[in-house]
């Protein structure tokens, strides 16, 4: 049995709320303040104390798609496009990024353009050693409710395909996408 399968048997034998919080570690790599403060209630809720949110969270159980993936060894995928970005920083919903078909595409501009928009969204749809939150337009008044997606359109084995990211926390992005490695200078801090 490889290691994948025993972490996914053993996590069936887990309450609700660990199993949560297994998927949260998996998928984001570290918690968040956020992620404990919810953890902390859903542990409390399974042990009868009432919880403290409106709506109260429900736990989101780990399952397999939430493994962090190894290098697409079975699927050829390349990424073509980052659009449709709604509640991403200040980022336009019309903007678009494109990416190149091979060899690498280098994401660049003046301050306040949107680059760390764009790469927060890929690490949080791809893989990322230091993922980040993606944080939506902090001068609009309903700040705190807004939910941050984007569309991304990405071939798989020579077909298109699109899939639609978002920082809802049920979301699992397409696992196709978890073998694409984004690298920025928040990444690189793991690594030195």
């Amino acid at each position: 049995m490889a290691i994948y399968e025993e972490v996914l048997a053993w996590s069936e034998k887990l309450p609700p709320w660990r199993s949560d919080a297994l998927r949260r570690l998996c998928v984001q790599g570290e918690w968040s303040d956020q992620d404990l403060v919810e953890i902390l209630d859903l542990a409390k809720q399974h042990h009868g104390v009432r919880s403290t949110f409106l709506p109260v969270p429900q736990p989101v159980l780990f399952a397999a798609n939430h493994f962090p993936a190894e290098a697409n060894r079975d699927h050829t995928v390349v990424l073509q496009s980052l659009h449709s970005l709604t509640n991403v920083g200040r980022i336009p919903n019309s903007e678009v990024l494109n990416f190149q078909p091979h060899g690498l595409t280098i994401v660049y501009g003046g301050n306040g353009t949107g680059k760390s928009g764009y790469a927060r969204v890929l690490k949080q749809a791809c893989r990322a050693r230091s993922p980040g939150a993606v944080h939506a337009n902090a001068y609009a008044a309903d700040y705190l409710q807004l939910i941050p997606s984007a569309a991304i359109d990405f071939v798989l084995d020579g077909t298109t395909e699109q899939t639609t990211w978002s920082s809802q926390r049920d979301n699992v992005p397409r696992p196709e996408l978890r073998g694409i490695s984004v690298f920025d200078g928040d990444c690189a801090r793991h690594y030195l």
